[in-house]
């Protein structure tokens, strides 16, 4: 017979052994019935393995699910893997229905009303809780303890179980019950109902698995949340009789809480060292044991106003300080007492309404005595030593009342420590309102806090000084105390005789755990110093009880300093420090511990986010900077470091959400979270805009806030920012917008933590595209309906962010378009908008329907994309309504000076704003045109006005336009068009002066362009043709690409030629010319080289052969310049004319010589002649060989006339070939 064998639950061995069970049935191959069992179970077993990462649990707990739902205990690990990583409302939904499956399972109800509980507890302190899980949670637990199984109360009938009916049937509940007691606050009333829980318990060790251990774990519980060692002592003696590693650990634990404080260290060393102790428990215990004194300041709101204080009553504030330091320097508090066990005889103790009324009494009753003892005192200082009986009763009244003080202090004490212990404790059996009861104690308080300062201070300066001043005249005088002085002392003797139980008073000491009281303020110290005096005082104490906390680290010797332990209590004692250095005001201190903290643990997120507040803070902005900057890399490094950058995307995506808000950001990114609205003073927004560095900031947090956000989710679609019914083709496209997103967030990380973040960002979004791409998206996984939602909200939240921003823009009372700052705030929203919303998004468009925003969504949502349009718009209208508006109001005051910052803010920003809307603001037309709309009909129709009408016409333009250049200082349009008006009057004088003035005044490069363009004509008009050619090239070697100078170029060398003064070098006019290769420019190029070639031959007798050698030169250079071919036909001409009448007068071999010549020229002329008109025959049409189409050679001159010209010529040359 074969042994059985142990089910199998290795992981790798259940792959194998069912992989291809799982891809035959994805491939819906059939399986029979005991390959389908097989393959639940070994996903159920690979999913509950603590080896299998949460992810790949989830996804085959539910696989399993999903081939047997009728199973409860897969629904049951989906909801406890849900349950163990804080999602509590999934884990809810998951045990819920293994409930159903499993009606009766003590054990699922269990772990469903945890799941209440700590839902209840998340939702704590949000809009809408009410506190119904945690009624639900307490129901469930209630039925399970009681042995029922009515759940579910509407019902018609409970389950009934197989087996135990009426029992509990999983123990678990109770300890479930216990732990999360213990949880809460350490109070009597607390501690009653836990020892019952905690016998309960130890009476079920015997009968369970692991009971002993289970009771050990609360035990211990008990002892470290503050509760009585005592009673795990009574406790212990029910537990079965074993020598276990749980009840060793037990019997430790309590020997150490039982252990005196002076030994407590050296014991825990020990057992650190030894390993009898886990280093968590070491920590533990020892805080809870030795770091008993108080180290937080009581009372910050006096140490504020102490530190504040410059004059006035100093007596409040000593109050304050004296009772604070009282606090930090009290006795160690008197452990909890054991449940007391009930007698038949013992009477029920008094309850809170008069136990309260007592504390009243007896704060009346020592109020009224420190009142009279006060007075006596300010009696004594005031009356005459007359004589020696005088002296006598003053000295013993003295005596008395100084004794007064301590007792009269302790007392006070006692009472005060008494009613905090009663405070604290949980008010059972209370009559009264809670409210009342609260108003009451507190008042109470205040009562015993009063200290007895000016008692003191009147027996030590006023009293005292008036006795030795009289001390030589009565030296013999014996003290004699008058009844009065004797009657307070037997009144503080009655109130001594009622002090609450556990203290002790009177003259004695005070106890030994108890710090002295400070020595008293001098004598002559004014209010200033007293107040100094008092808060030095009380800030020394709490130094000393750190100094007392660090020093019980002196124990653990070198070898144990790096234990888990030890570092865990420096990091506890250092943080409490740091903090409260930081609250009262030591930032320097506060900061030099936090950084002394980062030698344990150099990424310790914790550490170096308060070390940046720290800094901020101070206002120390550049290691404010650094150190925010060292904590978000902490964050990446943890996350990279645990190999799952979904993990604490959420809370990267808050820090990055909370910095952008920071560093003077806050009105800029309000409205940016989920839950925010368009509230808040939106004219505190632009000039956060005008600031490039701040809104740098803001956006490239809100970069990283958005990717965060994103790779937060689960769901691939929402990830890739897609529907679930989109193609392959959109997924690819969504694939790549989201990689192109990573790419330009992560540029703003540090550098260390930059590529593998951006790196493991690819792989997510990769992983995604494969799961939306294999599924094709519609696989709905559990938790994706709440990610949706929260998306939406998220959604919702920068959609109203994109509004309020708009709304602030373009709202009713934006004053910001006439600032000196306007073209910096359009400048900078190109940085919001480069923070858009994908308005093809389906959720994005229902984000704004439900939002109520008009017309399409998409069109909408595209409109806020564009916000340096829309402010672009907004702007030029607000300018345009002020600049036409003559009022006297606030916005037009002063209105060309306005106009002046506004145009020069834009100019400054040039590159940023779109040229469209600068060039409507340095051309306003719509301002300046109806207002000389005549004349410019009339220069449109003649370059000149045509008679006296006209002219005036004109000129009364010119005085509306001058009012406008006036208005509109810096735009250079209706400077251009003041300019054209004067131009055709001829004041060519007015006109250098306004467009001096125009050029001085531009606020942009596109203006002074088109001024150059002006001065240029300008100067044409005025016949300066060099100077306009040099400013032309000034513009064209600047990379001008304007148009317009190519052709002003071309007019400034012809009327330069055509004037005959100075004229150029054809040379430099083909040089000029020849950066354009069009044939019209090409074409006026070579008459503008011809006629700068014949320009100075013009009046030469001479000229005709020199002209045409030049021309011949020029030709020869260009064969293509039909200009200087027929130009040198003419010279041709000219130059045989000249030398034919030479020839007249010549004789002999001079003639011959000119005979020849002559010649010579005829025979170039009619070459010359012949090529420019042709020779008529007929030719191929092309180069290529084989080309059969032949066209008539007509040479390459075209214009008939000239055609005509050159024929008579060619006939007066060759008069035989005409």
């Amino acid at each position: 017979m074969r042994s059985p064998r142990a089910l199998e639950s290795r992981p790798d061995v259940l792959w194998r052994m069912t992989g291809q069970l799982w891809a035959d049935f994805e491939q819906q191959l059939p399986l029979t019935q005991g390959q389908l069992d097989a393959l639940v179970e070994a996903c159920f077993r690979i999913g509950v393995h603590p080896a299998t990462e949460p992810a790949q649990a989830l996804t085959l707990l539910a696989r399993a699910h999903r081939l047997d739902n009728a199973n409860p205990k897969h629904p049951y690990h989906v909801g406890l893997l849900y349950l163990r990583h804080g999602r509590f409302e999934a884990a809810v939904r998951w045990l819920s229905a293994a409930a159903e499956l499993s009606p009766a399972n003590h054990r699922v109800w269990a772990h469903l009303s945890l799941a209440h509980r700590q839902l209840d507890e998340a939702r704590a302190g949000s809009d809408g809780h009410n506190g119904e899980d945690r009624s639900r949670a307490e129901s469930i637990a209630d039925t399970i303890r009681a042995g029922r199984d009515d759940f579910d109360p509407e019902a018609a009938a409970s389950v009934l179980p197989l087996l135990r009916p009426g029992e509990c049937r999983w123990s678990g509940v109770r300890d479930m019950a216990a732990d999360g007691r213990l949880r809460g606050r350490t109070a009597e009333r607390s501690r009653d109902v836990l020892a019952v829980e905690l016998a309960d318990i130890a009476e079920l060790a015997g009968r369970r698995r692991g009971g002993t251990a289970a009771f050990t774990v609360l035990a211990v519980q008990w002892m470290v949340y503050g509760y009585p060692t005592a009673t795990v002592r009574r406790l212990a003696r029910r537990l079965p009789r074993e020598d276990g590693p749980a009840i060793r650990l037990l019997h430790l634990v309590c020997d150490l809480f039982e252990t005196d404080r002076a030994e407590l260290p050296e014991r825990l060393a020990a057992c650190l060292a030894d390993g009898s102790l886990p280093d968590t428990l070491t920590a533990l215990i020892h805080r809870q044991r030795l770091f008993w004194r108080p180290l937080r300041f009581p009372d910050l709101g006096a140490h504020a106003a102490a530190r504040a204080f410059t004059d006035g009553d100093p007596g409040r504030h000593e109050k304050a300080l004296y009772s604070a330091e009282k606090a930090l320097g009290a006795a160690a508090p008197e452990p909890m007492r054991d449940v007391a066990a009930p007698t038949a005889s013992a009477e029920p103790p008094a309850g809170p309404d008069e136990r309260l009324a007592v504390f009243e009494e007896a704060a009346a009753r020592l109020g009224a005595l420190s009142d009279d003892a006060l007075g006596h005192a300010k009696a004594l200082a005031k009356g005459a030593l007359g004589d020696a009986a005088d002296f006598a009763r003053v000295s013993g009244d003295k005596e008395i009342l100084t004794g007064l003080v301590g007792r009269l202090e302790a007392v006070r004490q006692a009472w005060l420590e008494a009613l905090q212990r009663f405070k604290d404790a949980e008010p059972a059996g209370l009559v009264m309102e809670f409210e009342e009861f609260r108003r009451r104690v507190e008042e109470c308080e205040a009562l015993f806090q009063q200290p007895l300062g000016s008692l003191r201070t009147i027996l030590a300066k006023k009293v005292e000084r008036k006795l030795t001043a009289k001390s030589g005249e009565f030296a013999g005088a014996e003290p004699t105390p008058s009844t009065h002085a004797v009657e307070l002392g037997e009144r503080l003797s009655a109130l001594e005789a009622e002090q609450p139980s556990g203290t002790t008073t009177g003259a004695g000491a005070p106890p030994a755990d108890r710090a002295p009281s400070p020595a008293p303020p001098p004598a002559h110290a004014g209010p200033r110093e007293r107040v100094a005096h008092a808060l030095a005082a009380a800030e020394a104490r709490l130094d000393a009880n750190f100094d007392d906390a660090w020093r019980t680290l002196d124990a653990y010797p070198p070898e144990l300093k790096h234990r888990e332990a030890v570092t865990l209590l420096r990091a506890y004692l250092g943080g409490q420090q740091a903090e409260s250095d930081l609250r009262l005001g030591r930032t320097t201190a506060a900061r030099r511990r936090w950084s002394a903290m980062l030698k344990d643990d150099p990424l310790h997120p914790g550490v170096l986010r308060n070390l940046a507040v720290a800094h901020t803070s101070a206002g120390d902005l550049a290691p404010a900077a650094q150190a925010w900057r060292r904590h978000l890399e902490a964050l990446y490094l943890k996350d990279l470091a645990h190999g799952d950058i979904r993990r604490g995307a959420a809370e990267r995506a808050e820090v990055h959400r909370t910095l952008a808000g920071s560093f003077g950001t806050a009105p800029l990114c309000a409205g940016s979270a989920p839950d925010s609205e368009l509230d808040g003073d939106l004219r505190e927004v632009p000039p956060v805009l005008a600031a490039a560095g701040k809104v740098a900031i803001a956006t490239a947090h809100l970069r990283l806030e958005e990717l965060n956000h994103t790779l937060s989710h689960r769901s691939p679609t929402l990830l890739l920012g897609v529907g679930r019914s989109v193609g392959e083709a959109e997924l690819a496209a969504a694939r790549d917008r989201c990689t192109e997103a990573v790419e330009a967030a992560v540029r703003e990380l540090p550098a260390r933590v930059r590529e593998p973040f951006a790196k493991a960002c690819r792989q997510r979004i990769e992983e995604a595209y494969r799961d939306a791409s294999q599924t094709h998206g519609r696989t709905r996984r559990p938790g994706d309906e709440a990610e949706e939602q929260a998306h939406q909200e998220w959604v919702r939240g920068r959609v109203l962010w994109k509004l309020r921003l708009a709304k602030a823009l373009t709202g009713a009372k934006a004053e910001w378009p006439l600032t000196e700052y306007s073209g910096d705030v359009i400048a900078n929203l190109r940085l919001i908008d480069a923070l858009p919303l994908d308005a093809a998004n389906e959720l994005v468009q229902r984000v704004a329907r439900l939002l109520g925003l008009p017309g399409d969504p998409a069109e909408t949502i595209e409109q806020y994309n564009q916000l340096d349009q829309l402010a672009c718009q907004f702007a030029l209208r607000k300018i345009f309504d002020a600049a036409e508006d003559s009022s006297a109001g606030a916005v037009t005051q002063g209105f060309p000076e306005r106009f002046r910052r506004t145009a020069r803010s834009w100019g400054r920003n040039g590159d940023a704003i779109p040229e469209r809307y600068s060039e409507v603001l340095d051309d306003p037309v719509q301002l300046y045109h109806p207002s000389a709309r005549s004349a410019f009909a009339i220069l449109e129709t003649s370059a000149v006005p045509g008679d006296e009408a006209e002219r005036r016409v004109v000129a009364a333009a010119v005085t509306g336009l001058e009012r406008w250049v006036a208005r509109l200082p810096g735009a250079t349009g209706p400077a251009r068009a003041l300019v054209r008006l004067l131009a055709s009057l001829d004041r060519h004088d007015e006109v250098l002066e306004v467009l001096s003035t125009a050029r001085r005044e531009a606020f942009g490069e596109l203006g002074r362009r088109k001024l150059a363009v002006s001065f240029i004509r300008h100067d044409i008009a005025r016949g300066e043709y060099a100077e306009a050619v040099t400013q032309i090239r000034a513009l064209l070697d600047g990379g001008s690409d304007d148009e317009r100078l190519r052709y002003l170029l071309i007019e400034a060398y012809n009327h330069w030629i055509s004037s005959g003064k100075h004229v150029p070098p054809a040379r430099r006019i083909a040089e000029d010319l020849a950066r354009w290769s069009d044939p019209e420019t090409v074409a006026g190029r070579r008459v503008l080289v011809v006629a700068a070639t014949m320009a100075p031959h013009r009046d030469r007798p001479d000229g005709a052969g020199p002209l045409a050698g030049e021309l011949r030169e020029l030709w020869e250079t260009d064969p293509g310049n039909v200009e200087a071919r027929y130009q040198l036909v003419h010279a041709l001409y000219g130059h045989a004319w000249q030398v034919r009448e030479q020839i007249r007068s010549a004789a002999g071999a001079r003639r011959r010589t000119l005979r020849s010549q002559l010649d010579a020229i005829r025979a170039e002329c009619e070459e010359h002649a012949a090529g420019l008109l042709g020779t008529g025959e007929a030719r191929f049409a092309g180069g290529e060989a084989g080309s059969q189409e032949r066209v008539t050679d007509s040479g390459t001159l075209t214009d008939e006339t000239r055609r005509a010209k050159v024929q008579e010529i060619l006939r007066a040359v060759r008069p035989d070939r005409a």
